[in-house]
């Protein structure tokens, strides 16, 4: 049993069907958009992708400050140090390490420690934060990586389809002669005793 293929694309002879828009399968809409969510420029986006309150890491920065510099009753040794989240905490502990002029060696000590503690939470905070942003910046990258390789694949879909859609005439010709013959064969000689 010969089997004629269906027509190339359905035709109702009125009206010639739409070309189909094969490049429009390599846009992957979803993947821009999440590169848009991931963009490192945009001041929220800690927030927004990772729900990040800003204000508890102000309030423990304020916290620190206040330790490292001390009131107007009580003095700090520390008053003109600059302190950064960068270096590592037995640094910090050395160099928080002096004694406080109005409180006894035992205060000082503690009050050392809470500034070292307090260190720790906001380099914490800080480490995170940079974490997070260079994992959002990868992640822009990597997708931004994506859209040459995408943007060939469309071109080369789109040339392959516009040298296809030139063949198409010839196809249905072929393809209508066949079943032209086929259903011509079929009433001979009862050919087509199977069907019935």
């Amino acid at each position: 049993v010969v089997k004629v293929p269906p027509l190339a694309t359905p035709d109702d002879s009125f009206n010639t069907p739409q070309r189909y828009d094969f490049a429009a399968l390599f846009q992957f809409q979803g993947l821009m958009d999440l590169q848009a969510h991931f963009d490192p420029a945009n001041p929220t986006v800690l927030e927004s992708l990772f729900s990040w309150d800003e204000s508890i890491v102000t309030v423990n920065a304020n916290l620190l400050t206040t330790l490292v510099e001390g009131n107007h009753t009580t003095p700090s040794p520390y008053a003109a140090t600059s302190f950064n989240f960068t270096t590592n905490q037995s640094t910090v502990v050395n160099m928080f390490n002096s004694t406080w002029p109005t409180l006894t060696p035992v205060a000082s000590a503690a009050q050392n420690q809470r500034i070292a503690a307090q260190w720790l939470v906001c380099a914490t905070f800080e480490a995170r934060r940079r974490e997070l942003l260079l994992y959002i910046t990868d992640v822009n990258h990597r997708i931004a990586g994506t859209r040459p390789v995408l943007d060939a694949i469309q071109t080369n879909s789109s040339l392959l389809e516009a040298l296809e859609y030139q063949l198409k005439a010839d196809m249905e010709f072929f393809t209508t002669q066949m079943q032209a013959f086929k259903l011509a064969d079929c009433g001979f000689r009862g050919n087509c005793g199977a069907f019935t």
